[in-house]
């Protein structure tokens, strides 16, 4: 039986440098700056363009389906000011890929696998 360990043996494993956790830091705090910031972005946006207020039902599901767009715009646009353009561009991959048709799926993910 070929049972291959969750965690690697210890040779087998990258080494993780100080580099390692700065660089992972670093995401952490773009996914928190971006997921607060969303919020307000997404409640003016609805408040000054669509004149709707919190507390409706209808507010709720809008605000819902508007976050969904606004958090990926600002994840990859924060992400990729403070260059971490292929980490977070896999991500938003992942989280949209379903929506995408076959072949551009295709070229998303060669793009994303070649640099």
């Amino acid at each position: 039986m070929d049972d291959a360990p969750l965690l690697g043996h210890p040779e087998t494993r990258p080494t993780r440098d100080a580099k390692f956790y700065l660089q992972w830091l670093l995401r952490f705090c773009i996914f928190g700056v971006t997921g607060s910031s969303s919020v307000a972005v997404t409640r003016a946006i609805l408040h000054h363009l669509f004149n709707l207020q919190a507390g409706s039902w209808s507010y709720l599901c809008v605000f819902f389906v508007a976050e969904l767009f606004v958090y990926s715009i600002m994840l990859f646009l924060i992400g990729t000011i403070l260059g971490q353009w292929r980490f977070f561009s896999m991500v938003l991959f992942k989280m949209w890929g379903w929506a995408l048709s076959v072949k551009t799926r295709e070229k998303c993910r060669q793009r994303l696998q070649e640099e």
